[in-house]
């Protein structure tokens, strides 16, 4: 289940994630606080991937981030439609959704990684 969190402190139930998927993407990747709770139905087999992976995923596949960086933005907009549809504004993270706002922030994010 994918709940987001609103302004009043309500979680608010968005959808599934279905098995293969990934999660955790915008807070892994940019340091913005994370906009979503992730709760298993049943037992489930994850793998954890820290920013240190990322940061050599990247050095060997410079594209990789403005790939990822579209995925972002995508789930983002996403958000923002969902919660338009409620009635409801999610909680402010102060950040752009745009991609390129999105490519900023992982390029700011992981300059940072390897200083």
């Amino acid at each position: 289940d994918v709940f987001l969190q609103m302004e009043d402190g309500r979680q608010v139930d968005v959808g599934d994630i279905e098995a293969g998927s990934f999660f955790g993407e915008l807070s892994a990747m940019t340091g913005a606080p994370r906009p979503r709770t992730i709760r298993a139905q049943t037992d489930i087999r994850a793998l954890e991937i820290t920013r240190e992976d990322l940061q050599k995923l990247f050095a060997s596949d410079p594209g990789l981030m403005e790939r990822i960086s579209a995925v972002i933005a995508q789930r983002e907009a996403e958000q923002v439609e969902q919660m338009r549809k409620l009635g409801e504004k999610p909680a402010n993270t102060g950040q752009g959704t745009g991609q390129h706002s999105v490519l900023d922030r992982m390029r700011w994010m992981f300059g940072r990684l390897g200083r």
